[in-house]
Order: structure tokens, then C-alpha cells, then sequence
């Protein structure tokens, strides 16, 4: 998965990483502060605005509308673990 003639290999969660950064800046400059409790307290009262989606934050701090599946490699092969 890259560009054979650059070399350069693309990353697989380029995107939703890129979002994460972009919600953690944004509850830094909201918070105006680099604490953790002020940051905490800005993700769990915002809803944040990405090029993918708009994140919000539970009251435990889980992603609310945005499911994430587990995988578990059976057989050489990834299955959904079912939990």
C-alpha cells in the first residue's frame, strides 16, 4: 500500500488520526490550558469538527455514534471478536 516509485507507505488510520490531533488541539485552545482536568472537562462538554466527523465524548470519556470493531487473528485469518 504505497507508491512504488517514492517508496513512501502509506499509513493504514492516517485520517482518524489526523482527526484525533485536531480534536485534542482544539479542547487545548478551548481549555486554554495543557492541564489534563481542564482538557478532560472541554472533551466531555464539546462536540468537535473534523474533515471525517463531529466527535463527542461520553461522561467516561468513550466516543459517542462512532463504533469501533476488536479483531482477533484465527487461523491466519482476522475474525470479529465477538466480546
Amino acid at each position: 500500500m504505497g507508491d512504488a516509485h517514492s517508496g513512501y507507505i502509506r499509513a493504514k488510520f492516517r485520517y482518524e488520526a489526523y482527526a484525533g490531533a485536531l480534536v485534542l488541539l482544539n479542547a487545548v485552545k478551548i481549555a486554554n490550558s495543557t492541564d489534563s482536568d481542564d482538557i478532560l472537562q472541554v472533551l466531555r462538554s464539546e462536540t468537535f469538527e473534523t474533515p471525517l466527523v463531529s466527535i463527542s465524548f461520553d461522561e467516561k470519556g468513550d466516543v459517542v455514534g462512532y463504533g469501533s470493531t476488536v479483531y482477533q487473528v484465527k487461523g491466519g485469518m482476522f475474525v470479529e471478536y465477538d466480546y
